[in-house]
């Protein structure tokens, strides 16, 4: 199976549909956190990991779409 790296091309087509359908800016992670594709804002990070601390940090440890404790 091919990772999510190997499919950015796709992946960033994706994000910029799926932003221009519903008008907020996208990004994907991969499994170690870094960015794989990102449209507006997001669009310069590509490549480069979410924050340490970030929502989308502590969504990926904790699987819950919140900070709370769990």
């Amino acid at each position: 199976m091919r990772g999510i790296t190997q499919n950015q091309e796709f992946i960033q087509l994706f994000s910029e549909n799926l932003t221009a359908v519903l008008c907020f800016d996208i990004t994907i992670l991969d499994q170690n956190g870094n960015r794989v594709s990102g449209t507006g804002s997001y669009q310069h990070q590509i490549g480069k990991p979410a924050p340490d601390g970030s929502l989308l940090r502590a969504v990926m440890k904790t699987g819950r779409p919140d900070m709370a404790p769990i």
